[in-house]
């Protein structure tokens, strides 16, 4: 999935090193997506990282990242 290729990208980490990072993911539902990505950008040394959706279709319960 998307979250293996960001894995790929960041054996080059010094392109997001105290980056700040918008990951864009088509619908949201559970935060599975949205939390893998996020946690592989955070380890490779991105500052920030925001995460927009197009759809919501899950539970109000999955928007925090963790």
């Amino acid at each position: 999935g998307i979250c293996e290729h960001i894995k790929l990208f960041l054996y080059s980490k010094k392109a997001i090193k105290n980056k700040k990072i918008i990951v864009l993911d088509d619908i949201y539902t559970t935060g599975a997506t949205a939390n893998s990505c996020a946690k592989a950008l955070k380890e490779g040394g991105a500052e920030k990282i925001y995460v927009l959706t197009l759809l919501f279709a899950g539970n109000r319960h999955h928007l925090m990242i963790k």
